[in-house]
């Protein structure tokens, strides 16, 4: 009778213990690097509209998400009005285990005009990104 109990006490002890062991036990999951980019750049699209927007480049320089702009006077009808044009960004985001930041910086424009004698603006444009994966492991 006593042995009959031992073993079922041994057998509960090792149900716990395979359980646990089951339970708690890293899950390693397939990572897609494409999917999480398309995340990255799709936040960080998302949220052009609501960034930083400075007209300090020592500001530009401190943050990250942020827009550098400069202040531009418009008269129409006799008033003057301020507009913000958008000259350099500073922009970072992050997937599950990827970190994407990109810079973007406009040096010159000057006007030009296509074949067509349409009018267009010719912007130079410096471009800077990188892509950096860190480690992840889901516990």
């Amino acid at each position: 009778m006593w042995s009959a109990a031992y073993g079922l006490i041994a057998l509960a002890v090792v149900a716990f213990v395979v359980l646990y062991a089951a339970a708690h036990a890293p899950n390693f999951k397939s990572v897609n690097l494409a999917d999480q980019l398309y995340n990255a750049k799709k936040q960080l699209a998302n949220d052009l509209p609501s960034l930083l927007r400075t007209t300090s480049s020592s500001d530009f320089a401190s943050n990250i998400n942020v827009v550098r702009v400069k202040v531009a006077n418009i008269t129409v009808s006799g008033t003057t009005f301020p507009v913000q044009f958008p000259i350099s960004y500073k922009l970072s985001a992050r997937g599950d285990n990827l970190l994407y930041q990109v810079y973007l910086n406009v040096i010159s424009c000057r006007p030009a005009s296509l074949q067509g004698g349409a009018a267009v603006t010719l912007y130079v444009v410096e471009l800077r990104h990188s892509l950096s994966q860190l480690p992840w492991l889901e516990v």
